[in-house]
C-alpha cells in the first residue's frame, strides 16, 4: 500500500525562502566572477571573511563558514602555503592561532570588490536609494530579532 500523500500546502514564498534565493543567486554570480581567477568558493568566502575580521581564530573562521573547523584546517594548510594566510599564535589561548591575509591577496581583494560593485550594481537596478535605506534597516532588524535569545 503506497504511503499517503501530504495535504499540507506549504508555498515557500516567506521572506527566508526569498533571502536564501537572493543569497545563492549572489554567490553563484561571484562563483563565476573568482573561478576566472582560479579560486573555488571555499576559498573566495575564507578570504573575504578573514578580511572583514583581520585576527579571527580559526574557529571563528569555521563558524562564518559553517564547516567543521578540521575542514577549515585542511583550506589554512593550501592557502598558508600558497602565501595567502598568515597564522600567527593567539596571546590569550596558546591552542589558537590568529588569521591575517598578506599582501599577496590585494589584487584578489580589488577583484573581488569591483565584483561585489558589479553584481549589486545589477541587483539594485529600478531600486532607489531611499528603499534600499529601507530595505537594509529592516533586514538588519530582522537580523537582530533572529539573534535574540528565546
Amino acid at each position: 500500500m503506497p504511503m499517503p500523500r501530504s495535504t499540507v500546502n506549504f508555498v515557500p514564498s516567506s521572506i527566508g525562502f526569498l533571502l536564501n534565493d537572493i543569497s545563492r543567486t549572489f554567490r553563484r554570480h561571484f562563483d563565476v566572477k573568482m573561478a576566472e581567477y582560479g579560486l573555488t568558493q571555499a576559498q573566495w568566502r575564507a578570504l573575504l571573511i578573514i578580511a572583514t575580521r583581520q585576527g579571527c581564530t580559526q574557529r571563528e573562521l569555521a563558524d562564518a563558514l559553517e564547516v567543521q573547523p578540521i575542514s577549515v584546517a585542511r583550506l589554512l594548510d593550501r592557502m598558508v602555503k600558497g602565501g595567502w594566510v598568515k597564522r600567527e599564535p593567539c596571546p590569550s589561548d596558546r591552542r589558537a592561532h590568529r588569521l591575517y591575509l598578506t599582501s599577496q591577496c590585494d589584487p584578489i581583494l580589488e577583484v573581488a570588490k569591483s565584483a561585489s560593485q558589479e553584481i549589486l550594481g545589477r541587483a539594485h537596478q529600478g531600486i532607489s536609494e531611499a528603499e534600499l535605506a529601507h530595505l537594509a534597516d529592516t533586514l538588519e532588524r530582522i537580523k537582530n530579532n533572529l539573534g535574540k535569545s528565546s
